[in-house]
């Protein structure tokens, strides 16, 4: 066999190998397919996450704030999935003193009374 016999042998395996690799990394899946119940959205996230951590603490405050408040009424409004529409008011309110992403209200005496992590929507 000449050299040239040997080097076009060679060259074409190494074609068949690159070309076999460069089909084995483009054809395989590089990971499972998430189906759509198992993925949410960043704003699905943020909602989930108010959800579940936020209304429980911002309702606990509010509840603490009341005259006679106990732990199993503490307890009780932060087990519970609304917030009573009287205790409801949004982060940017005037009477607000606003901490990060918690506003919290204060009576005339500076009691707290409430809390709240809503944003005021125009």
């Amino acid at each position: 066999m000449s050299r040239s016999a040997v080097a076009i042998i060679s060259l074409v395996l190494l074609l068949a190998l690159t070309n076999g690799m460069w089909a084995y990394a483009n054809f395989r899946p590089s990971q499972p397919e998430s189906t759509h119940s198992y993925s949410c959205t960043p704003d699905e996230h943020r909602l989930e996450i108010l959800e579940r951590m936020a209304h429980p603490l911002e309702s606990a405050i509010a509840a603490s704030a009341a005259p006679g408040a106990t732990k199993q009424s503490v307890v009780a409004a932060a087990s519970e999935r609304n917030t009573p529409e009287i205790n409801r008011f949004c982060i940017g309110d005037q009477d607000a003193v606003t901490i990060d992403l918690v506003a919290l209200r204060f009576n005339d005496s500076g009691k707290l009374i409430g809390a709240s992590t809503q944003r005021c929507i125009p």
